[in-house]
């Protein structure tokens, strides 16, 4: 019997077909779910604070330290003080929201970005203000200019990041 087809049943075919469809439905869940994740990800990269702030050599590093006012022991230092010029430009480590942009006591015109996932990243002694509160910033946007306001010893910049309501050493 050349050339001839077998013949399918409907059952068989709805069977196939029913079959196609399932798989389809599996397969647009997991890209979903792939698609999903990957935002996710690109989200806390986006939040995750990367790189310096300013270029600069470190004058005052993360933990305890002797206090540079009184020379005492036992003070803890919540982040790192990096020095440069007066006016050096000042980059956000990550995408967020300015949430302060003011003089805050000891730390002078201050900035604090919240940047979402819990990390916020702290700005302290600065010349110049560059942003506003409300004011959506990007990872690497100038937002200050290096200064020596507030309880300072020179030129600096005092950084933090906070994760969860925790400072971290940046």
């Amino acid at each position: 019997l050349a050339g001839t087809r077998p013949s399918l049943r409907v059952e068989d075919m709805q069977n196939q077909l029913s079959e196609v469809k399932n798989s389809g439905t599996s397969v647009l869940s997991d890209f979903g779910e792939i698609s999903s994740y990957i935002k996710d990800q690109r989200e806390l990269f986006r939040a995750s604070p990367r790189g310096w702030p300013v270029a600069g050599r470190i004058t005052s590093a993360f933990g305890h330290r002797r206090d540079p006012f009184e020379q005492a022991d036992g003070e803890f230092h919540h982040g790192l003080d990096i020095a440069n010029s007066l006016g050096t430009p000042i980059k956000a480590t990550a995408d967020g929201t300015v949430l302060l942009a003011s003089w805050q006591g000891g730390y002078g015109r201050m900035i604090v970005i919240d940047h979402g996932r819990g990390f916020k990243t702290y700005y302290g002694h600065n010349s110049k203000l560059l942003v506003k509160p409300g004011q959506h910033v990007k990872r690497d946007d100038v937002i200050s200019l290096m200064g020596t306001s507030g309880h300072s010893t020179g030129y600096h910049l005092h950084y933090e990041i906070w994760q969860n309501g925790r400072v971290v050493n940046p």
